[in-house]
């Protein structure tokens, strides 16, 4: 699975797909998403606490292929970045 996220000044929209979809349409592999409110203030653990909750209450293990990350929010494009190393 692939696991998407879009940091914006507001929202942060996650996305999760299906991996093995070669689609070109935005939402071909789409097997949930989820909006969290954007706060620069979260720290890397309080992301993945967050993040691996939501996959895990709709019933999809927290096992990622890959992460993509888009952000214009210096501050929480970091802590994503710690989250994914750790």
């Amino acid at each position: 699975m692939l696991l998407t996220i879009d940091v914006g000044n507001t929202q942060t929209v996650i996305g999760l797909y299906e991996s093995s979809t070669s689609a070109s349409k935005a939402d071909a592999g789409l097997l949930d998403f989820w909006r969290i409110a954007t706060d620069d203030d979260r720290t890397s653990d309080e992301h993945a606490v967050i993040i691996r909750d939501l996959v895990r209450s709709s019933g999809h293990k927290d096992e990622f292929e890959g992460i993509a990350i888009c952000s214009g929010v210096p501050r929480v494009l970091a802590s994503l970045r710690e989250m994914v190393d750790r």
